[in-house]
Parts: C-alpha cells; sequence; structure tokens
C-alpha cells in the first residue's frame, strides 16, 4: 500500500529514494504495535507524502523553466520563461 504513495512522486525522484523511503516506512511499521500506532503512523505518513510531493513537483516544474528563474527574486523573474 505504501508503495501505491511513493507513486505520486516524480518517476527520477522515485528511482533515487524509493526503495529508501520504502524501508524506513518498513521499518517504523514493525516497531509500532497495536492499531493506535498504526494509524498514526499511516495518518503522518499520507500527510507527509502528500505535502513532499507537491514541494517535490513543485521544484521539478521550477527548475525545468531554468536555473535562471528559479533564483530570482519573485519581482525579477521573466515574464517569458
Amino acid at each position: 500500500m505504501y508503495r501505491l504513495l511513493l507513486l505520486l512522486y516524480p518517476s527520477s525522484f522515485r528511482a533515487e529514494y524509493g526503495e529508501e523511503m520504502f524501508r524506513d516506512f518498513t521499518h517504523k511499521r514493525q516497531q509500532d504495535s497495536g492499531f493506535f500506532g498504526l494509524a498514526v503512523l499511516w495518518i503522518v505518513a499520507i500527510l507527509s507524502n502528500l505535502t513532499a510531493v507537491q514541494r517535490i513537483v513543485y521544484t521539478y516544474v521550477e527548475l525545468k523553466r531554468g536555473w535562471s528563474n528559479v533564483f530570482m527574486p519573485l519581482g525579477d523573474r521573466r515574464e517569458d520563461a
């Protein structure tokens, strides 16, 4: 099920970090016991992954626009980029 959450990430990100993220989650899941512990683990995993995906996708979009646009203050960005 956690692997489905990883599908939200860009493929290049998954290729580099996906297995490590899955191992970390599996390790945490083995440490937590009981319904409450697992429920909290899943809630945190879902919320943190959705937040991270949003930041990563935004960064990827910005990088595709060009490095100069990423590091310029908002007021100095070119409109044509």
